[in-house]
């Protein structure tokens, strides 16, 4: 994606358009004014970036079942990881018991992340992955379902069916 700012500055990069909308809008509380707290997001949002999303990917390309099962697995450690830092964070009092990173308010965290756990329905169709519902994903199911309900990720989100078949190139004869 990229901005055009009303100076003309041109901004590339989902995440930075994403902190320079929440500057320039402080009212909405997309982001805290607490650095200890803005780090915090920060090392979140740097674990989902690389636990989940290289993971879905590599999960799709797996060229062969031994492949598919270590790329699964990564993907699965991942998401526990991320898991327990949604556990963390709810347990501070910005997070509030969750279910979102701000605990009930959508925000800076559930609009960089939202795009990509959309991402697990081509996973379910091309390979048969779903996270499991226990007690180790629980975390990340209940913010999972979260953002799958927020009406600010309804209005946006593609239908399964544009999903799947646009990640159809990315998938691996392991993956079919």
């Amino acid at each position: 994606p990229a901005l055009r700012t009303p100076d003309g500055t041109i901004l590339i990069e989902s995440l930075v358009i994403t902190e320079y909308i929440a500057d320039q809008f402080p009212e909405a509380h997309l982001l805290s004014s607490d650095a200890i707290e803005r780090a915090q997001l920060r090392l979140f949002i740097e674990l989902f970036k690389t636990r989940f999303i290289p993971n879905i990917y590599n999960v799709l390309k797996s060229a062969n079942e031994k492949e598919g099962k270590q790329s699964k697995q990564a993907l699965l450690d991942g998401i526990r990881d991320i898991g327990k830092e949604l556990d963390i964070q709810w347990s501070r009092k910005s997070g509030k018991g969750g279910p979102f990173w701000n605990g009930d308010k959508w925000g800076y965290v559930e609009i960089v992340t939202s795009s990509f756990i959309g991402n697990l329905v081509p996973l379910k169709h091309y390979c048969a992955f779903t996270v499991p519902d226990t007690e180790e994903f629980a975390s990340f199911n209940h913010w999972h379902k979260a953002i799958e309900a927020a009406p600010e990720f309804v209005k946006v989100r593609p239908d399964d069916k544009l999903l799947i078949d646009s990640y159809e190139k990315y998938v691996g004869t392991g993956s079919k």
